[in-house]
């Protein structure tokens, strides 16, 4: 569900299933609850949110918890907005020794017409590296591109 609250607060609730049919051997999917608030002032936009994955088998009998808050502002009389993401996770779904990680992002957009813009974002998060292993949490910038029909 979503939907507005008043003029500046809207909400957004609901259920997310991971479901991955052709992952192989063992139990990969998971059900995940979550919910967040918006507001809107004039060019910023802020989101507060929340999700909770319960124990499950999937996630190795344990549960996961995400907070994070997202700020946008778009710059007056230009085609230019700003981006800026921090997150928290505490459970399963982290690559760090003790489960608990912080990510974050900042990031431009440049609108190139009503339907297309350009952007690129730096974006990064909490990992502890072993040695040998594919290293999931280096910091790095992503560039895209974005049409709207």
């Amino acid at each position: 569900w979503s939907g507005d609250l008043s003029d500046v607060i809207s909400a957004d609730a609901g259920v997310i299933a991971y479901i991955y049919p052709n992952a192989g051997p063992g139990d990969f999917d998971y059900i995940e609850f979550y919910g967040s608030l918006s507001a809107g002032l004039g060019p910023v936009d802020a989101t507060l949110g929340v999700a909770y994955a319960p124990d499950q088998d999937s996630l190795g009998s344990t549960d996961n918890f995400y907070i994070y808050g997202d700020l946008g502002a778009g710059i007056p009389n230009t085609p230019i907005s700003l981006s800026a993401h921090l997150g928290y996770t505490d459970g399963f779904l982290t690559f760090t020794n003790d489960s608990k990680a912080f990510d974050w992002s900042v990031g431009v957009d440049f609108a190139l017409s009503d339907n297309l813009s350009i952007g690129a974002a730096y974006i990064g998060a909490e990992g502890d590296y072993a040695p040998g292993d594919y290293d999931f949490t280096d910091d790095a910038v992503v560039g895209t591109l974005s049409a709207s029909f």
